[in-house]
This record gives structure tokens, C-alpha cells and sequence, in this order.
């Protein structure tokens, strides 16, 4: 279980890098590829994923709850991101974060 969560982790990861090439960094807002379903990719790679696969390698309730600890403060830590996105993005970006989930696929627009 723990090597199909690290691999969905890792795809994930890379997937996320080679859907947002460095010359568009900062020039224009990337919704193809990986951030097509997720506005955080990496992140969403990390807390869904990684922290689960832990938790299970551990064999832990601990790391369990830690792993559903992180999703709520990682909701309030994206916020200011998302708001220079709007600032840098503004005809776009809200349409965007509207029919996107922040780190897990929304599957109804």
C-alpha cells in the first residue's frame, strides 16, 4: 500500500513539474496537464497521498490523524497564494478556482 501511495506520489510530483514549464512561471496561468483538476498539485501530491502512505507504512493512528490534521491548515496556508493569483490573474483565475479543487479533484463543475 505504502509503494502505490509513494508512486502515486511521485508521479504526481513529476507530472505537476512538467505541466508548468519555467517560462510560464509567473506569465500565465497554467490549467492543462496536472493543474487541470488541481490548482496545488505538489501540495495535493504530498497530503493526499505521501502523508497516507506514512501513516500506513508506520502502521499508526497517529500519523493518520497528523495526515487529516494537515488538510485544513494546508486549506488556510494556500489562501494567500491563491489571493496573488487572483491579484496576477484577475480575469481568469476566480473562473479557474471555481471549477478546480485545491488538492483533491472536484468531479462536478
Amino acid at each position: 500500500m505504502f509503494g502505490m501511495l509513494a508512486l502515486a506520489t511521485v508521479v504526481l510530483l513529476v507530472w505537476s513539474v512538467r505541466s508548468l514549464p519555467p517560462s510560464d512561471r509567473g506569465q500565465r496561468l497554467v490549467v492543462e496537464g496536472a493543474f487541470r483538476n488541481l490548482r496545488h498539485p505538489l501540495y495535493a501530491a504530498f497530503l493526499t497521498f505521501f502523508n497516507f502512505g506514512l501513516a500506513v507504512l508506520l502502521n499508526s493512528w497517529l500519523y493518520v490523524v497528523w495526515a487529516l490534521v494537515l488538510h485544513p491548515l494546508w486549506h488556510l496556508n494556500v489562501r494567500g497564494e491563491e489571493a496573488l493569483m487572483n491579484q496576477q490573474f484577475p480575469d481568469v483565475y476566480d473562473d479557474y478556482r471555481i471549477r478546480t479543487g485545491r488538492f483533491v479533484p472536484r468531479w462536478t463543475r
